[in-house]
């Protein structure tokens, strides 16, 4: 190939390239492009087909290189799978294990807190136990104290005739209550009856109870003649009854000694009437001690003096 000057056919100015074949004057600006020999046309063509190749080469390479590209992207990919597959695995395992030792814990805790609770059952159970048992023998001992105190009481009401006559103090006062419990002229003060002398001492009973639900009724009982007459006629008719009372609940003291609260019943109730005046008593004796003394079933009683003289 020859080398030549390229100038203007125009001017014979100095050109420039401005593109492939293609040139421009500087001159004149006239753009032009130049004819090629044979030679310059076999050297175009090699170096299109070079550049051909070239291309090709190049296309093959960055074929090449995007195969290789995407096998490293893919490779990649693949990679980052697995992590993310064993990055899964180890937090599964992770969560498995963190729930496998709370589930431990939590039965551990609450064995602890079963075995707690039941030593705290337990030790509940063996003091209410002991409380239980406290009670039952207190309890117990409360009952055999009432027992004896019930039997001693029982038999404090174990008292005879002798017992009663022997103690003066009760004695006294005993007879002097029974008396006293006789005294109706207050109940006929609006009337003229009245008592001819005093009340005549006849006899006593002395009632004890074999029953332990009636023994401290234990009952003395006197009985006792009043005589009345209406008037102040010396001659009037006179009528004669006989009533009784009583001391109940009498018992032996501690001392040995009887115990009573000098406070009389009316153990009758019965009254007679002569005219048109009620009196208290009966007529017939007899009756009088059926209906007080025979007619007591749970009782067992005995006769005896218990007059001012004895």
């Amino acid at each position: 190939m020859q080398l030549k000057s390229l100038r203007c056919p125009n001017c014979s100015g100095s050109v420039r390239q401005i593109g492939e074949g293609k040139y421009v004057c500087e001159s004149c600006g006239t753009s032009f492009v130049p004819d090629l020999d044979p030679e310059d046309v076999e050297a175009e063509r090699i170096k299109a087909e070079a550049e051909v190749k070239k291309a090709r080469i190049q296309a093959a390479g960055n074929m090449t290189s995007d195969v290789q590209r995407k096998a490293r992207i893919a490779r990649a990919r693949g990679n980052v799978a697995i992590v993310m597959i064993l990055a899964f695995v180890l937090i599964f395992i992770i969560i498995v294990t963190s729930i496998i030792r709370f589930a431990l814990h939590f039965f551990m805790i609450e064995k602890v807190s079963n075995n707690a609770d039941a030593e705290w059952q337990m030790e509940q159970q063996a003091r209410y136990a002991q409380s239980v048992e406290a009670s039952m023998e207190e309890a117990a001992e409360r009952s055999r104290q009432e027992e004896e105190e019930r039997k001693a009481k029982l038999a404090s009401y174990r008292l005879d005739v002798k017992e009663l006559t022997d103690d003066e103090f009760f004695a006294e006062n005993a007879k002097a209550a029974l008396r006293s419990a006789l005294d109706y002229r207050d109940s006929l003060i609006w009337t003229d009856w009245q008592w001819v002398g005093e009340p005549e001492y006849v006899t006593s009973f002395f009632l004890t109870a074999d029953s332990e639900n009636v023994r401290h009724r234990n009952m003395l009982i006197s009985i006792y003649k009043v005589t009345w007459k209406k008037g102040e006629d010396e001659d009037a008719k006179k009528y004669e009854v006989y009533d009784a009372t009583a001391l109940m609940d009498l018992s032996r003291k501690s001392d040995g000694s009887i115990a009573s609260d000098y406070s009389p019943d009316d153990v009758s109730g019965h009254s007679e009437m002569p005219v048109n005046q009620f009196l208290r008593g009966y007529y017939d004796k007899e009756q009088l001690i059926r209906e007080v003394i025979y007619a007591e079933s749970d009782y067992l009683w005995k006769e005896f003096d218990f007059s001012d003289e004895k």
